[in-house]
């Protein structure tokens, strides 16, 4: 049996027949089918993620 491991602090959540369903990714954040999760989040079956994360640049 597997068991689930956290593994980022911070994600968007989707579900694909809600993509399927309403056609864009803008359309299903408008209907407010997207959903922010922690790093204890199981992935789902279906589930569209957005891993967010800070990308820094080195000073010139």
């Amino acid at each position: 049996m597997k068991t689930a491991q956290p593994f980022c602090s911070n994600q968007l959540a989707c579900r694909y027949s809600d993509l399927k369903e309403l056609g864009t990714e803008a359309a299903v954040k408008a209907a407010g089918k997207c959903r922010q999760q922690g790093k204890e989040y199981v992935v789902q079956d279906g589930d569209i993620i957005y891993f967010k994360f800070n990308v820094t640049s080195a000073k010139k």
